[in-house]
């Protein structure tokens, strides 16, 4: 999928669920990235496939106690749209999102509760239930709320499933996922199912027609800038980065294998430039631990343009080795041996370029 616009000035979380199996690292990948905190058994599991059959991670909520705690995303008052993929397992009455005091319930802020195979969105006043929800399948649930007209709209796997109309004028002390913890009210609100790809768009309705869901995780970056590598090497293996024209700034790097590439661009500018080089590693260095297949070259790369890889791993000598200068011949250095590949081939840059 392409980049998505709002990303950088707009997106106040992208918690995507994903990580190692059994983690309790939750990571935002929005630009400030907010702390969140698990309680209960929440956790990241790899053995469910995410809405998109990536077993890469989900987050997993038992519906005893289990919750993730973030700061306030600064919601009062404010146009915002809010995505999230669930997974309910059960029937059990449980909050998937909520804005919320944790110490007391908290009128007049947002939130999504699954109920008897339905979701209730809006405030604390007034909400609008949606279809149906089947359990054991993942389902993409959104809502955006307008300030001027204090209405909040709610869309099942991209279908609009209606309107009602509520201020949203609390900013609560807390945003929660997975339940909400606290009062007589609330208290026993648990979630019981998967959780992926939670968004948070602040200043922004994404939504105001039915719209096709997404094949693809949420990006978190702006735009792209695509290409190709002409010349065949035989090492095959390229860096593309992208450097904003302005400054030079880093703005997206992208290391590949093969002939195509696309970068993935975070920041906001439109003009830059790509520069495309072999992905040889670094210099050598005396004394330096190398992996099997490491890369490096010489460290007078104009009297001997060539690099190498290591077909054996090991630390490398204490003074640098006489290096060959054709490819496939190998030299010894400490207990790492060396073969070498081509000649080194000089960066090319392009542009400045738009990315789109």
């Amino acid at each position: 999928m392409a980049g998505d616009p709002y990303w950088y000035d707009n997106v106040k979380l992208l918690l995507p669920m994903i990580g190692a199996n059994n983690s309790t690292t939750f990571t935002d990948l929005e630009r400030v990235p907010k702390v969140v905190t698990p309680y209960g058994n929440a956790k990241i599991i790899t053995s469910q496939a995410d809405p998109f059959g990536n077993n890469t991670g989900v987050g997993s909520f038992n519906g005893n106690g289990d919750y993730l705690q973030l700061v306030a995303l600064g919601l009062k008052n404010r146009n915002f749209t809010v995505d999230a993929w669930i997974k309910p397992l059960s029937t059990h009455i449980g909050v998937v999102i909520s804005a919320y005091n944790k110490t007391g319930y908290q009128a007049n802020t947002t939130y999504i509760v699954f109920y008897n195979n339905v979701v209730s969105l809006g405030n604390g006043l007034v909400g609008v239930d949606s279809p149906t929800l089947p359990l054991g399948q993942w389902s993409l649930i959104s809502y955006t709320y307008n300030h001027a007209q204090q209405k909040t709209t709610g869309f099942l796997t991209g279908q609009n499933f209606g309107s009602v109309v509520g201020a949203i004028t609390n900013e609560a002390l807390s945003f929660f996922v997975g339940g909400s913890p606290g009062d007589n009210n609330w208290g026993t609100w648990w979630f019981n199912g998967y959780i992926s790809n939670v968004r948070i768009t602040l200043d922004v309705i994404r939504y105001t027609a039915n719209f096709t869901p997404p094949t693809a995780p949420f990006p978190d970056y702006n735009t792209q800038i695509s290409g190709t590598v002409d010349e065949t090497l035989a090492a095959s293996t390229f860096v593309a980065e992208a450097h904003q024209a302005s400054d030079g700034a880093l703005s997206g790097r992208k290391v590949f294998t093969g002939a195509s590439f696309t970068v993935d661009i975070k920041t906001p500018e439109k003009a830059h430039y790509l520069t495309v080089k072999p992905d040889v590693g670094a210099a050598w260095k005396a004394s330096t631990a190398y992996a099997l297949n490491g890369k490096t070259f010489p460290t007078d790369p104009i009297t001997k343009p060539y690099y190498y890889t290591a077909t054996v791993a090991g630390t490398s000598g204490t003074t640098e080795p006489n290096w060959p200068t054709t490819p496939g011949q190998t030299v010894t250095d400490g207990t790492v041996t060396w073969e070498c590949v081509e000649r080194l081939v000089q960066p090319i840059t392009h542009g400045p370029l738009i990315p789109s």
